[in-house]
């Protein structure tokens, strides 16, 4: 049951929505129908084109497509908190955690690609929110940079995630031996999922 203000700790399923809406508020809102019995959460990518490449990329018209806009993010909000669990944003930017401000997101992840994008993750922090970090591949001085940006800017609670990025992951890639590391060494002051 999604309270008013999350907690990393009750946080079990997260639910990628990730892309898959392909640019659909109401293909979104259809997934977060569809997976809200199972999930605590679902998180979203939030970006702009600007975010993540110059005009003349081959994938620009692509990213504008899929890229959500403040509307969209605040009717997938609603829909989210309508089902009863909580909006993750997974912010790729500065421009689409704009897009953000005044929508009621519940929490962040910062993406492992901006790890060392420092200003963003102060950014993010100042928001006040529960935030998830990536690891990713990232290394621990990596993590422990991007975990004191964002404490330098807040004291909002902080977890880390680990995941594969390559899907469908294979058994044998998935390196889990990677999230017992994680714990050994951030486990005593973070979550690690």
């Amino acid at each position: 049951m999604r309270k008013d203000k999350i907690s990393i700790e009750e946080l079990g399923v997260i639910a990628e929505l990730a892309n898959a809406h392909e640019g659909s508020q109401q293909k979104a809102i259809e997934i977060i129908n569809n997976v809200s019995s199972q999930s605590d959460a679902v998180k979203i990518q939030v970006f702009t084109a600007n975010d993540l490449a110059v005009k003349s990329h081959e994938n620009y018209k692509l990213y504008r497509e899929i890229s959500l806009s403040s509307a969209d993010i605040g009717a997938i909000a609603k829909a989210a908190h309508d089902n009863g669990i909580y909006l993750l944003a997974d912010v790729l930017g500065s421009e689409g955690l704009n897009r953000i401000e005044g929508e009621k997101v519940d929490g962040f992840k910062i993406h492992s690609s901006d790890l060392t994008n420092h200003s963003l993750i102060r950014e993010i922090g100042r928001r006040g929110m529960p935030t998830l970090v990536s690891a990713g591949g990232a290394t621990v001085v990596e993590l422990k940079t991007a975990l004191a940006s964002f404490e330098s800017a807040s004291d909002a609670e902080l977890g880390l995630v680990y995941g594969f990025q390559n899907y469908p992951t294979k058994l044998e890639d998935a390196n889990l031996n990677r999230l017992k590391n994680l714990i050994d060494e951030f486990g005593d002051n973070y979550l690690v999922g």
